[in-house]
């Protein structure tokens, strides 16, 4: 039962249900201020379920300091994005794909204005392209 967990430890219980073999290390936390280098470096790989730019932008700061790849699965107001960034290719990393738009409103907090169910089914259909051909 996952009634109770926060959304973190609940996915990474539901991950290891699927996959036991794996290892998650499950982070509940601010992402820009109690996330270092150390919470990561010996992992090969981060995935990021995010809902905000500050967050997707800190994770990628981090990962190209460690030199780990990243799986961005964020998603928007009404809107699913799943991209891959390696530092150790040569290719554009996440901070190289924020438009003007997103670094204006970098800063700023939105309410959801009730979208919840929206939310919801974008974020299972996120997680989903996430978690199931990985695992």
């Amino acid at each position: 039962m996952l009634a109770g967990l926060s959304k973190v430890k609940a996915a990474r219980q539901r991950a290891l249900e699927i996959n036991p073999e794996i290892e998650i290390q499950a982070i509940h936390g601010d992402l820009e201020f109690e996330l270092g280098i150390g919470d990561v470096r010996d992992r090969n790989l981060i995935i990021g379920c995010l809902d905000s730019v500050n967050a997707r932008w800190a994770i990628n700061q981090l990962a190209y300091r460690a030199g780990i790849p990243w799986i961005n699965g964020g998603i928007g107001v009404a809107e699913g994005e799943v991209s891959f960034f390696d530092p150790n290719k040569s290719t554009a990393c996440y901070e190289c794909s924020i438009s003007q738009q997103m670094w204006q409103r970098r800063d700023r907090r939105y309410s959801c204005q009730g979208m919840k169910p929206t939310f919801r089914t974008l974020s299972v259909t996120i997680g989903n392209h996430l978690i199931f051909p990985i695992l």
